[in-house]
Parts: structure tokens; sequence; C-alpha cells
């Protein structure tokens, strides 16, 4: 999703740095961290997800 927006130009020097530090730990990690935390929501019985933001 980031890199459809990236290449729409839709996303701010800001957002596209954060996506790029983002990107470099979970890239040196393996995503550990991330397939952890999803397999704890599902032990707990929940599950994580995204939804837009509303405009305030």
């Amino acid at each position: 999703m980031v890199e459809a927006y990236a290449k729409m130009n839709k996303l701010s020097d800001s957002t596209q740095l954060k996506y790029e530090n983002l990107d470099q730990l979970l890239t040196a990690s393996g995503c550990a961290e991330i397939y952890a935390f999803v397999e704890l929501l599902d032990a707990l019985g929940f599950r994580l997800a995204v939804t837009v933001k509303d405009d305030d």
C-alpha cells in the first residue's frame, strides 16, 4: 500500500522516511516482532486490523 502511494506521489517526505526506517528495522529482524505480536493477539482471542483514520 505504501509503495502504491509512493508511486502516485501521495507520500510526504516525513512519511516516506518513517516507512524506510520501519522497513530497515523489520528487514534486519526478519519481521520477528510483528509475527510474535500477531501470534500473541491470536492466543488472546484478538486480531489486528487497520482502518482509515477519520479526518478531524
